[in-house]
């Protein structure tokens, strides 16, 4: 009997090689072929013949570093020549003034505040971007976005050809280990390159915390939020630490809980009552405490180096942005940097020169006295530590992709030379972020020769920028958007590669701030279609959809919301229109088909179809739908034609499978039957599923009886309606089955229609 089987489950196409079930990254040999481009596997693979105890395996990072030989950079690995440790804290979400030592008068950071004390500090740190995979992908590379390739939490991967810092560490004898908050940087991401060992929300041992509240909307919409707990991650990191204090080491800790949706500890809520942001501060800032207490516990304080930043602030409704990723505003970009330890290296300072979170990298590999990264744009910050005069840097940011994904708007990009900010958009600003930090004035008329000088910087840099990596774009699947749009990320999975980088320059078209609160909407939407709240959520999209006509991700929201409310018809205009885009998925164009099928449109039904099977030819949906139509429409020898071709190269797609033998038995023309046939590709089905799946062994029951095998095909029915008396199955579903065995038992075969 037909039926339509459990649609096949995808796996994901990026997975780790080499992962351990707890997450944890097995040994890698850095001659592998999976190490990524050649030149960085040569590059590889000689500094860990050079500097390790040779290619081949070692123990796992789970055995005590006593047990273990000791791994330098070189022969020996006395105290006194062992390179420094590196302690690398990122802080989610933290703007830099959310800092007593950045001049935060609330008492959210007084760890933080003591370390900077005592380090160096630098008070105008510039990120490349306001999401969270894209900052961080630049803090690891030291590149822009891009180079590197990423360009924002949804729909990108860190290249293979892009070199990180851990991989450096690690080719020079480092554990390298990373314990990690953030879903945005799963491992699909590629961001842990060269982390050993690492652990994740994800991870089977991860403590996690879930929290329901209120998102600061009209409507107070209940949202959930389930994230890593930072004292978890400090857990694991002071393990790390105690397991490699003799040998060297680098340790990335990210911390996620002053992420909106803010869900500050019970006590630093009561600590820092009616600011849930700065509260949530607090709490990272006491795990940023437990780790520097235990360094300098363990006596590691004058060999470790920690630096302390973050990869974006947070808008708290400054220039009408409650969150972030949205605008390249201060309030997003610029971010703490702090540098402590090494005591002799690095004595108390303040700078006041503009840096960038590119620069960590090679700054770092300054410190530990190891060559600069190969390719790196950006540079070694250590002669400012000694008060030495440095070249002027030119900073640059990137933001919301996602209003070139939704709304086909050019993405926002920002140039900072000293205390000049050039903001590149429809609209252009400008600002004196000395004299008016809180970016104010626009001086985009007061200044024009300024403006043209810095916005000629930004056209040289993209200009004269490498090629980005050509394998960086990865499919999205559902279930990461839901993951994000909780979070608050409501982006486009139909981002593409960028064919121009250059030609990207040229404006046109709407102002982003035009559609700000469009976007900062369609995060609460698609969270709401995330749990299902279609009615909720269908009013703002119709509007959304007459203001944003072109835009797929609204359109597939909107269709998604009229389908969950069963309303189908006005689902059809929304999927043809995402059709005539090009940007309906082989799933929307197989669902355009039945839609419209239902309403008598055969001819479009199957056009579509053919469509859908042209670029997904396993499609267990269109094909289906093509076998109710050829059927209704008697078109037998196509029928069957689809159904076979199917066959033949879906062997998997058990559904098909059992229509394709299900046809052969009952058709009504004697030229198209095939008994023996069907008898074998129903068994196929079987195989296929896995299970005795009733309409499957009805559908074998009717091609026995095809071949004659009556006696055969009435055992096969009895079996069934015995199994479905047992299971308490309603007489309608019973009645199909008892016809049919009445049949056999008769000696007629199955006649459909």
């Amino acid at each position: 009997m037909p039926f339509n089987g459990l649609r096949r489950l995808l796996s994901p196409i990026l997975a780790d090689v080499g992962r351990h079930p707890d997450h944890s990254a097995a040994p890698v040999d850095p001659c592998s072929t999976s190490m990524g481009a050649p030149s960085v596997r040569i590059w590889l693979c000689v500094l860990a013949c050079t500097f390790m105890l040779g290619c081949g395996e070692r123990d796992d990072d789970t055995a005590s570093s006593e047990s273990e030989p000791a791994r330098g950079t070189g022969a020996s690995n006395s105290e006194s020549e062992r390179k420094p440790n590196l302690v690398l804290i990122t802080m989610d979400t933290t703007r830099a003034d959310a800092l007593g030592t950045y001049g935060q008068a609330l008492p959210a950071s007084p760890n933080i505040d003591r370390i900077a004390a005592n380090g160096v500090v630098f008070e105008q740190a510039v990120t490349s971007s306001p999401e969270t995979l894209p900052s961080h992908a630049s803090i690891f590379t030291g590149l822009q976005p891009y180079v590197h390739g990423v360009r924002a939490n949804a729909g990108f991967a860190l290249s293979e050809e892009n070199l990180t810092l851990a991989e450096v560490l690690a080719g020079h004898g480092y554990r390298t280990g990373a314990e990690i908050a953030a879903g945005v940087l799963g491992s699909e991401t590629q961001i842990r390159q060269g982390f050993e060992h690492q652990r994740d929300s994800d991870s089977p041992d991860a403590q996690l915390f879930t929290v329901t509240f209120n998102r600061d909307t009209p409507d107070q919409q209940m949202i959930e939020k389930s994230v890593r707990l930072g004292s978890d991650i400090t857990r694991r990191g002071l393990e790390f630490i105690q397991r490699h204090r003799d040998e060297p080491f680098f340790l990335w800790l990210h911390y996620f809980d002053s992420h909106s949706p803010y869900a500050p500890p019970a006590h630093f809520g009561a600590a820092i009552p009616d600011n849930p942001y700065h509260a949530c501060v607090a709490s990272v800032d006491h795990e940023v405490g437990r780790i520097v207490e235990k360094i300098e516990n363990l006596r590691l304080r004058e060999k470790t180096l920690v630096v302390i930043t973050s990869d974006h602030g947070e808008g708290l409704g400054d220039h009408g942005e409650l969150t972030h990723s949205f605008f390249v505003y201060d309030t997003t970009m610029r971010v703490p940097l702090i540098f402590w330890g090494l005591d002799g290296e690095l004595e108390s300072r303040r700078i006041d020169s503009l840096v960038r979170t590119i620069d960590i990298a090679p700054t770092v590999l300054d410190l530990l006295g190891l060559d600069p990264l190969p390719g790196a744009e950006g540079v070694s910050l250590r002669p400012q530590f000694g008060g030495y005069s440095f070249p002027p840097l030119t900073a640059y940011g990137e933001s919301s992709w996602r209003f070139l994904g939704t709304f086909g708007i050019s993405p926002l990009r920002f140039v900072r030379e000293g205390k000049w900010k050039y903001i590149h958009k429809v609209n252009p600003e400008l600002y004196d972020v000395v004299a008016d930090p809180k970016e104010i004035v626009n001086r985009i008329d007061d200044e024009p020769a300024i403006a043209a000088r810095l916005r000629k910087s930004l056209e040289e840099m993209i200009r004269s920028a490498p090629l980005t990596p050509r394998n960086s774009v990865i499919p999205v699947d559902s279930e990461t958007a839901a993951q994000l749009a909780a979070l608050g990320y409501a982006s486009s999975t139909q981002l593409a590669e960028v064919d121009d980088e250059f030609a990207m320059l040229t404006l046109a078209g709407l102002d982003p701030v035009s559609r700000a609160p469009d976007i900062q909407r369609l995060s609460i939407v698609a969270d709401r279609i995330r749990r299902k709240q279609y009615a909720k959520a269908v009013d703002d999209l119709a509007s959304m959809a007459a203001r944003n006509p072109d835009s797929a991700f609204i359109l597939r929201l909107y269709t998604e919301a009229l389908l969950g409310l069963d309303r189908n018809d006005e689902a059809i205009p929304m999927l043809r229109r995402m059709h005539e885009l090009g940007a309906a998925k082989p799933n929307e164009i197989a669902k355009l088909a039945a839609l419209i099928s239902r309403k008598g449109d055969l001819a479009g039904a199957i056009e579509l179809l053919e469509e859908t099977l042209g670029e997904e030819p396993c499609h267990e949906g269109a094909l289906s739908d093509f076998n109710l139509i050829f059927r209704a429409e008697a078109r037998y020898p196509e029928l069957l034609e689809v159904l076979g071709k199917a066959a033949e190269g879906c062997p998997e797609v058990a559904s098909n499978l059992n229509n394709y033998a299900w046809a052969l038995a009952t058709l009504p023309r004697d030229d198209l039957r095939d008994g023996a046939k069907a008898v074998a590709v129903a068994r196929a089905a079987l195989e296929a599923e896995g299970t005795r799946d009733v309409s499957t062994l009805d559908t074998l029951a009717a091609a026995l009886a095809e071949t004659g095998d009556f006696e055969q095909a009435a055992r096969v029915q009895t079996e069934i309606l015995e199994e479905l008396k047992a299971a308490h199955a309603p007489e309608a579903v019973i009645a199909p089955f008892t016809e049919h065995l009445t049949a056999y038992q008769a000696g007629r075969p199955i006649r459909d229609p």
